[in-house]
């Protein structure tokens, strides 16, 4: 998912803890033991997508990734520093 993320991609995600945590921008969850629900987002995205890229969301996600990764080196350099 952080690469769907990183690059501007729309993710439909199972609404389980671990992938809300993450709150991808324009994530679409569904219950995990609902597959009619499943198939129903799915229907509804495809109906409504062009056939190619979303420029805003990628624009977006452009945008926000080096704030991302700098975040991601912090906690990760606060794991390490705690580790020794």
């Amino acid at each position: 998912m952080e690469e769907a993320k990183s690059l501007g991609k729309n993710v439909i995600l199972s609404a389980i803890e671990t992938h809300k945590e993450q709150s991808p921008p324009e994530g679409i969850f569904f219950e995990p033991d609902n597959e009619d629900q499943l198939a129903e987002i799915m229907l509804n995205k495809w109906q409504k997508s062009n056939g190619g890229p979303d420029y805003t969301l990628e624009k977006s996600a452009k945008e926000k990734l080096n704030k991302r990764i700098q975040v991601f080196a912090d906690s990760y350099q606060e794991i390490i520093l705690n580790l020794i």
